[in-house]
């Protein structure tokens, strides 16, 4: 398994936290969010930088910086003019899944969770 394919199991592992953190702490779920998404932009940024160095190249200038700022943006940037329109596209694409693959996993975590946690501890709802 590449180096990139685990800061992104690594991510989706995030998603499964993220997911059991919102109902552990289900009246402070701003916090979890802004937890979790610092570490999707660290990880993201992280995964460029693996991702170019496995694939022999050097990442367009700033594709970096917009990861950190806004990563809808700097993912395509990099992918698009790192890899070209019809491969970046593709690998863009297979990231969409990616994304909403993870969000299902933290969906799955946050209603198991919660069903788990109904009554048991009940101070919780």
């Amino acid at each position: 398994m590449r180096t990139s394919h685990k800061i992104l199991l690594f991510l989706t592992l995030s998603f499964l936290v993220a997911g059991v953190a919102d109902i552990i702490y289900y009246d402070n779920q701003d916090a979890t969010f802004v937890v979790h998404a610092i570490v999707l932009t660290i990880g993201l940024f992280f995964w460029c930088g693996v991702h170019a160095f496995e694939h022999d190249l050097i990442p367009p200038s700033g594709s970096k910086i917009m990861i950190i700022l806004a990563a809808f943006i700097g993912v395509p940037y990099y992918l698009i003019r790192g890899f070209g329109f019809k491969t970046g596209g593709v690998k863009y694409l297979k990231g969409i899944a990616w994304y909403l693959g993870s969000y299902l996993v933290y969906f799955a975590a946050f209603q198991v969770t919660g069903r788990l946690f109904d009554g048991v501890w009940p101070e919780l709802f």
